[in-house]
């Protein structure tokens, strides 16, 4: 008979709080992440989501900070496995603190554009596109201006911008073109196809204000039709990027 997977999971994260308490940080490390990856193994993502929060947590008493940096990213996709939104938004703002004190200079740059993007891409879920625009201006000085120009991910946030300003769906378009030089894992990915999956339902949202008299009271209830045209978020639904 096999070894139950859950079980296995739990035996890893029990070793990894061991060796934190032992302030074993190196090995404590490596078990919260293997932990972390058993229990996303098993669709448990809150625990996943812990293992790498703590694994993060290790980095930073190594003074580590890109790897607590990617122990966080990790933390956020279990978010966004879970669908939960705003969690992971507060995840991807609360690591702008770790990468504040990154030593690799390259590295900080991308992350701080990488994070306030994956903020603003949590915030147009619920069509609150301002306060992720605002949170990204609020880093943008943090970067070298040239670099945060052309990055890929801000010409993404850009393109959706004046997309829903213009009600301009070819720059949805390209954006869905452009999605490998965003260098997004799988799950951020998905998260990209919901935000665009709304986006076009705005942009093809047409109202139809037939009235069905010429004259009405104040109790009356007008009738006003919505229409959505489906095709283009069939498309965007069966895409498999």
């Amino acid at each position: 008979m096999g070894k139950d997977p859950r079980i296995d999971a739990q035996n890893q994260l029990l070793k990894a709080e061991n060796f934190f308490k032992a302030r074993l940080f190196k090995k404590s490390g490596k078990m919260f992440y293997q932990a972390g990856n058993s229990f996303l193994k098993l669709e448990d993502y809150d625990n996943a989501k812990n293992c790498y929060l703590y694994g993060a947590q290790t980095q930073i008493e190594l003074e580590k900070y890109g790897d607590a940096v990617s122990f966080s990213r990790l933390a956020g996709d279990c978010c966004l496995y879970a669908t939960n939104f705003d969690e992971a938004k507060k995840i991807y703002r609360d690591s702008l603190n770790i990468i504040s004190k990154e030593k690799n200079s390259s590295d900080k740059e991308l992350h701080f554009i990488l994070f306030p993007v994956l903020t603003y891409l949590c915030a147009s879920i619920e069509s609150k596109h301002e306060e992720g625009l605002d949170f990204i201006k609020k880093y943008q000085k943090k970067v070298d201006g040239e670099y945060f120009k052309n990055a890929p991910l801000v010409k993404l946030v850009t393109d959706l911008t004046v997309a829903l300003r213009n009600n301009n769906k070819t720059l949805l378009v390209k954006i869905r073109d452009n999605v490998d030089s965003y260098k997004l894992t799988q799950i951020e990915k998905k998260l990209l196809k919901k935000v665009l999956l709304i986006s076009n339902s705005l942009l093809n949202l047409t109202s139809n204000n037939i009235l069905d008299k010429n004259s009405y009271t104040t109790n009356d209830i007008i009738n006003l039709k919505l229409s959505i045209k489906t095709e283009v978020l069939s498309q965007i639904s069966n895409d498999k990027f």
